[in-house]
């Protein structure tokens, strides 16, 4: 698990999503690069979006993503944060 300090995953906003979602995110000290994950709510994962410390959030497209609940982590090669959650309505 990350310390909390040295990370932060937001929740998306806007959160039910239509057609884009934000979600602002900072990487632990001294890690550069990572994934935030998104998984049903079966823990299939569903997509991948890779992440570097150059910026601070990650602008989302959900036209592709079906409606539904979803969560999702920041994950890098030594941690997972926890999970949040996303909701996408058509």
């Amino acid at each position: 698990m990350i310390n909390e300090l040295s990370w932060k995953l937001s929740s998306p906003y806007p959160n039910p999503s239509v057609n884009t979602t934000r979600i602002e995110y900072k990487l632990p000290e001294g890690i550069y690069s990572g994934e935030i994950v998104f998984y049903d709510l079966q823990g299939k994962e569903i997509k991948r979006f890779k992440v570097d410390s150059t910026f601070d959030s990650l602008s989302i497209s959900t036209s592709e993503i079906p409606a539904g609940t979803y969560y999702y982590q920041l994950q890098t090669s030594t941690e997972n944060s926890e999970g949040k959650k996303m909701v996408v309505i058509k």
